[in-house]
């Protein structure tokens, strides 16, 4: 993570004749070295030579910054830019010394600029938050902060960093209590579009569950196997496991297995792409567990054909029976995060570690395809194996593993579904959550053009 106020690439300066060179080498050294005015005079003497000489007028410019002559300052960093208009760090600390002089309509073109360099760098876009809400434009600010915390995720432990400097502190902890206002609103749009769906529907769990995700009451789990990180409704059953006879679409998949196995089978002889289900960088999960034994590892891998509630098409064409029988379920939407349709391979030998979902609003369904013996998987405190052409159930909020103790491989078409016990109002809430939410974080996905100053809706 870069640390706002820092440079951290060297600047590049226009060709200049040897004299003018030794000239800045010396300036600098003697910047280094503490020799300030000694430093000013050679980059002076740069610049008299050299008007347009980038690092002189960028060194002079965070001299003059730290010297509290901010005006001057701003003078030199607007000359730099004018010869070099598409370098990030210019533009942000051009943006920087104009909001630190109180020109924060000013900040803005500059810091828009380096936002749109360099879209992954969060500096800009939460300097741009500061200057947005000074000017009163929240919705704009709520924006750039959101950017920032995307951009860089390790923002959030810098508040309670002690090390870190104050004023930079201070700066997330606004741009934290802003998003968390956005992401309030959001829970509002949910929860109406749970009251029109039925109006005499009771959203007291949804409610509570979403008080619960955004910090406003405490997340107090009822099983000590039992620890989602996402959405938690406290209210829902603490039941681990839930059986087939319950569900009345389930015989309707179970009498598909033959056509499944033999897409399945194809696609095993056709070697087609199964990847790593942990990727080479998710050694550590959403929920906190340690996945560096199956990172990036074939042990667990998959196939999958909708990923966060997007059909995969391609892959679908190349199972059209499975997917047929998958979109005829009633399967959890929620954009971005929900269902998740593969064929899930664990090879010989392979052990899939103790782990939590992150929410306990759906059940996940496995329904074994290719099932050697010694393969089975723990959900909480019991222990449960596959059958082939056979659907188990489980709500995998609880700590579950899976191990494979056999000489072949084991796969299984996993899917989700609703948690039987939510009703149609709760689901219709928790479905305009995520997509409210997923509107929401790609419009401040970094590189997104801002949008007018607007309010959720409906």
């Amino acid at each position: 993570m870069r640390a706002v106020g820092t440079l951290t690439r060297p600047l590049s300066h226009m060709a200049a004749e040897p004299n003018i060179d030794a000239l800045f080498e010396s300036a600098e050294r003697a910047r280094q070295e503490g020799r300030l005015d000694a430093a000013l005079a050679d980059y002076d003497r740069v610049l008299a030579r050299a008007p347009a000489h980038v690092g002189a007028l960028y060194r002079k410019a965070l001299l003059a910054f730290q010297a509290n002559r901010l005006a001057e300052s701003v003078a030199l960093l607007r000359d730099a830019c004018a010869v070099k208009p598409d370098d990030v760090e210019l533009n942000f600390y051009r943006g920087f010394v104009l909001l630190a002089a109180g020109q924060e309509q000013e900040a803005l073109a500059p810091l828009e600029r380096a936002s749109a360099i360099n879209p992954q760098w969060y500096a800009p876009h939460l300097k741009l938050g500061v200057a947005h809400l000074v000017l009163g434009q929240r919705d704009k600010a709520q924006q750039s902060f959101q950017r920032a915390l995307i951009a860089e995720p390790g923002l959030r432990a810098v508040v309670v960093d002690e090390s870190s400097p104050a004023a930079l502190r201070q700066e997330i902890h606004a741009a934290l209590k802003l998003v968390a206002e956005r992401e309030w609103a959001i829970v509002g749009v949910a929860l109406e579009a749970g009251r029109r769906a039925d109006p005499e529907a009771d959203l007291s769990r949804i409610e509570r569950g979403f008080r619960i995700q955004h910090g406003r009451e405490a997340r107090v789990f009822n099983h000590p196997l039992r620890q989602p990180k996402f959405l938690y409704l406290p209210d829902l059953p603490a039941t681990p496991w839930f059986e087939r006879e319950h569900f009345d679409w389930v015989p309707m998949v179970e009498q598909q297995l033959p056509a499944v196995r033999d897409e399945l089978e194809a696609l095993i002889r056709e070697e087609a792409e199964f990847i790593p289900y942990i990727s080479e960088d998710g050694g550590e999960s959403a929920s906190g567990t340690d996945f560096s034994s199956l990172a990036g590892s074939m042990v667990w891998n998959a196939f999958h054909l909708n990923l966060g509630d997007r059909w995969v098409e391609e892959r679908c064409r190349r199972c059209p029976q499975t997917t047929e029988v998958m979109r005829a379920v009633p399967a959890a939407r929620m954009r971005g995060s929900a269902p998740e349709i593969m064929f899930s391979r664990l090879q010989a030998g392979g052990h899939i570690v103790p782990h939590f979902g992150l929410m306990n609003v759906r059940l996940t369904v496995h329904m074994g395809v290719i099932v050697p013996d010694h393969c089975a998987i723990r959900v909480g405190e019991e222990t449960r194996g596959w059958q082939e052409g056979r659907i188990l159930l489980f709500d995998d909020s609880f700590e579950h593993e899976a191990w494979n103790r056999s000489d072949r491989d084991r796969s299984v078409l996993i899917f989700e579904v609703w948690h039987p016990t939510l009703n149609a109002a709760e689901i219709a809430a928790i479905e305009r959550y995520f997509d409210a939410r997923r509107e929401w974080l790609d419009l401040c996905k970094p590189g997104a053009a801002p949008a007018p100053e607007a309010t959720p809706s409906a």
